[in-house]
């Protein structure tokens, strides 16, 4: 399966541009959220994406409202925030909204959920707005590690095959491997995954 991951494009049409041109080698898409600017451009980013005729899963960001995405009711738009999309053995597990916290309240009371959804032999791709804390993705030089110990949990609990977030724009296209988990904001401009 080849997927295309993206983050934060923020209603930028050059990059939803080339977003369209790149998914003609996936088989899916997935945002990371801030697919917007506060919500402005929203619907006409989702608009051009779905010209593509491929699946796109999508989380909010912190420039959305989690309801704003729950409620799209577009062709090819799977919002899968708190949803699990399964294809075949392939389980995508998502958590929008946050970016700022260094704890998610929500996410660790969902985790026993989470796990619980999860077969043997599932390939399990996780993906999140905010970045895990006290990794690559989240390190910034004048702050230190800003990122989310609840998701560093998550991550070690759930032990996903991908890993994928945003939020941090000073990080696009930073990888990293944590185990066997490879950790990945794809940035605005997309990064394809073969998995």
């Amino acid at each position: 399966m080849n997927i295309l991951a993206f983050t934060d494009v923020h209603a930028n049409k050059k990059m939803l541009l080339t977003l369209v041109k790149k998914a003609k080698q996936a088989d899916l898409l997935i945002c990371c959220g801030d697919i917007s600017v506060f919500e402005q451009g929203f619907k006409q980013s989702l608009k051009i994406l779905t010209h593509v005729e491929k699946p796109l899963l999508l989380i909010h960001g912190n420039h959305e409202e989690e309801r704003t995405v729950e409620d799209v009711r577009m062709k090819y738009v799977i919002p899968f925030h708190r949803k699990p999309y399964r294809i075949a053995n392939y389980l995508f597990l998502g958590h929008g909204g946050g970016g700022f916290s260094m704890v998610d309240r929500k996410l660790e009371k969902r985790l026993p959920h989470l796990k619980a959804k999860i077969h043997p032999g599932d390939k399990v791709i996780f993906v999140t707005h905010a970045p895990p804390h006290h990794t690559e993705l989240d390190y910034l030089p004048l702050f230190g590690h800003v990122g989310c110990r609840s998701i560093t949990k998550a991550l070690r609990e759930l032990k996903p095959q991908l890993f994928l977030c945003g939020h941090l724009h000073e990080n696009f296209n930073v990888r990293q491997k944590m185990d066997k988990t490879l950790l990945l904001n794809p940035g605005p401009f997309g990064t394809l995954i073969e998995l």
